[in-house]
């Protein structure tokens, strides 16, 4: 599944990281491809997986709290905004979808 900024340039809350596309996998294989990040996340709840446009992604709630991880504060902070804008936000998922390790910045009023 994509995730992290790849997931956000799918649902156009960032634009496009290339050259390296990040997907997220619960596999511990260690099946590395070139331009590849692989993220393995200690949880990935089916319901933090969806279809955007026929390829497989994680929600937006899950992508912004991934999106967490790697982004500085912000970057976040536009990348919520954005989500607001385009009415992809809904505010009660982001506060029910698990944390990893970095909380999401709660969604300006």
């Amino acid at each position: 599944m994509l995730s992290h900024r790849s997931a956000a340039a799918l649902w156009r809350l960032r634009p496009v990281d290339p050259p390296v596309i990040d997907v997220a996998s619960p596999s511990r294989r260690k099946r590395l491809r070139t331009g590849v990040r692989v993220h393995r996340p200690s949880t990935l709840d089916p319901k933090d997986l969806t279809r955007h446009h026929g390829i497989g992604v994680t929600t937006v709630p899950r992508t912004l709290i991934d999106l967490a991880e790697v982004l500085g504060t912000r970057s976040l902070e536009r990348a919520l905004d954005e989500a607001e804008y385009l009415r992809l936000l809904d505010r009660q998922a982001l506060q029910d979808a698990p944390r990893e390790t970095h909380p999401v910045p709660a969604p300006r009023a």
